[in-house]
């Protein structure tokens, strides 16, 4: 009999928001359980990464056309680049980036910074849209020869580690702070100071490149749930369905959980604690799921170097002693 496998991409469910309160006597049950259940194995460190090892793909492949897929236009054979609003601010003596989600975006004025960016910057041949307040895309006429890292890492820290680097970085940065100067000047923004929201001050770029002819013969999920148009890019190219959490306990399904690291990125400690304790919740169907078939599997991605794997067959190790949740947001346990 065929096994039946559940991938579950959680990204930051070890990385509470810095400096959480109570972290000590933080615990989840039936995550306890899973991973104490579990034989761990290795991981990506990244999202992105995940979920490319996850297709099939290699770990350069170019984000930016299968997010857009998801954002449900065609990238065509197009080169395209992420090109994320975000709000930089001086923290006492550094930089700090902070991702469109915290910014309260209007899709009216992402439209009109777009339109601005393609006025400003016709003779360049780039075009922007913002199909999302959150999410902007451009449109390039060449293969930029650049190395860039997805705003997951950089969101809530200094931006220098983070920036493009390659032969076209010295041009994409002197790009990137004409648009911030141009932003700057723009009547959004100022409407925006006026009204107490933080400028959209600059431009996060990455991703670029072209969509692959064909995930079909690598990709083996048929069903999908996400809400990050990267993930359901990938999963439509691939030929998954894409479904609802009422539904999300399927064999050869792909459940991408991002709501960690929303909470993560945006500093909120009580949101993170309450999505663990929403996810402990349902893993408690995931573990019932389990338990109608021994050739089921859940496979557990957190995006931090390790993965967990629990079997249907192996799903009663009544001998493992579960560790407290917070045992697990140490990195040296984690690595052994």
């Amino acid at each position: 009999m065929s096994q039946e496998t559940l991938h579950l991409v959680v990204p930051s469910l070890f990385s509470p928001p810095e400096g959480l309160h109570g972290q000590g006597t933080l615990r989840a049950p039936a995550v306890e359980k899973l991973l104490s259940w579990s034989g761990s194995s290795d991981g990506a460190r990244e999202y992105e990464a995940q979920l490319f090892a996850l297709m099939g793909l290699p770990v350069e492949t170019a984000a930016a056309p299968y997010a857009l897929l998801g954002e449900g236009i065609d990238p065509g054979e197009e080169i395209w680049m992420q090109a994320d609003p975000v709000h930089m601010k001086v923290d006492l003596t550094r930089l700090i980036l902070f991702e469109g989600r915290n910014l309260e975006i209007r899709q009216d004025e992402a439209e009109a910074l777009a339109q601005a960016f393609n006025e400003h910057f016709r003779g360049e041949a780039l075009e922007m849209i913002a199909p999302h307040p959150e999410r902007w895309y451009l449109r390039l006429s060449r293969m930029p020869n650049l190395r860039t890292s997805p705003l997951s890492l950089a969101a809530g820290r200094s931006p220098d580690a983070f920036l493009p680097k390659g032969e076209d970085a010295r041009y994409w940065q002197s790009l990137l702070t004409e648009a911030q100067m141009l932003f700057h000047a723009s009547a959004v923004n100022k409407a925006r100071e006026e009204t107490g929201h933080p400028a959209i001050n600059a431009l996060w770029v990455h991703g670029p490149g072209r969509q692959a002819e064909s995930l079909t013969p690598v990709a083996h999920f048929k069903m999908i749930l996400a809400d990050d148009p990267l993930a359901l890019g990938l999963a439509q190219a691939a030929g998954a369905v894409r479904t609802e959490l009422a539904k999300a306990i399927h064999a050869d399904m792909l459940c991408v959980l991002h709501a960690f690291q929303h909470a993560e990125l945006s500093a909120d400690e009580q949101a993170w604690k309450e999505v663990l304790a929403e996810f402990d919740q349902w893993l408690g169907a995931i573990f019932r799921w389990l338990n109608e078939k021994r050739e089921r599997t859940v496979v557990l991605y957190p995006c931090n170097g390790t993965s967990f794997c629990l079997e249907g067959r192996k799903r009663q190790r009544l001998w493992h002693r579960s560790l407290p949740f917070h045992r697990y947001l140490t990195p040296s346990l984690l690595q052994s």
